[in-house]
């Protein structure tokens, strides 16, 4: 079907994280995927049992699936999928295979090196990891599952057998919930804060102590508990 693998060149050629575009019949039946050399390497011809089929199905729109190892591919990814309708009958399901290597390149360029970002899709499945760890517990995670409960928030607990800090955001992600922690370790983050703790003090003594002349004179002042209240603040945030 020369008209149809053409639209799927040119969605393979427009869109640098496809890794693969397609078309089955209603039944599942797989129609054609371009790149071709992915057709040739699937084993098998019908694919009701994946999640995007049957999500689409229930949700009769476009529909973004659980991450899954497609066939001929071996590694991670989403489908994206929307049904086509001909004078109102279902003849079909455009579909592509996401890149999820991708998208873990745009978070390199945004986080320091101690800096983690996970997220996991709605039923448990790791969709990046932007350290590319070998951990599989993620979905373990209090953090995760307070995300997939709809919840913001931070805590500390252990990813991994290192104590860290966690932010925890869901992302809601077509008809889906899936969760977003960024995970740093805990150590790294208390020694920041206490490098910022200790500048803010010093330079606060530095100018207490220029003052100090005016302030013991204009009125009694107890500069250690100006100094204490400093730390408290500097400590919560």
């Amino acid at each position: 079907d020369i008209k149809k693998r053409q639209i799927a060149r040119d969605i393979l050629f427009n869109k640098e994280n496809v890794r693969a575009v397609y078309f089955t019949m209603p039944n599942a039946d797989m129609y054609m995927i371009e790149p071709y050399q992915l057709q040739e390497k699937i084993s098998s011809s019908n694919f009701s049992f994946r999640d995007w089929y049957n999500g689409v199905l229930e949700t009769k729109t476009t529909y973004i699936s659980e991450a899954f190892s497609p066939q001929g591919v071996g590694e991670n990814s989403i489908s994206i999928v929307t049904p086509v309708k001909s004078s109102g009958q279902f003849v079909g399901i455009w579909g592509v295979l996401v890149d999820l290597d991708s998208w873990s390149m745009q978070f390199d360029k945004i986080l320091n090196k101690d800096e983690n970002v996970v997220i996991v899709d709605h039923n448990g499945n790791m969709i990046i990891d932007s350290k590319r760890t070998s951990f599989t517990g993620y979905s373990d995670l209090t953090s995760v599952k307070n995300a997939l409960a709809g919840k913001y928030g931070n805590l500390v607990e252990s990813v991994n057998g290192v104590d860290s800090f966690v932010i925890f955001i869901p992302v809601t992600v077509g008809s889906h919930t899936w969760a977003l922690i960024i995970i740093e370790p805990y150590d790294i983050i208390t020694a920041n804060t206490q490098f910022i703790r200790i500048t803010y003090v010093i330079i606060s003594l530095g100018v207490a102590g220029s003052g100090l002349v005016y302030f013991t004179r204009s009125k009694r002042v107890t500069l250690g508990k100006e100094l204490r209240q400093i730390e408290s603040d500097i400590t919560s945030l």
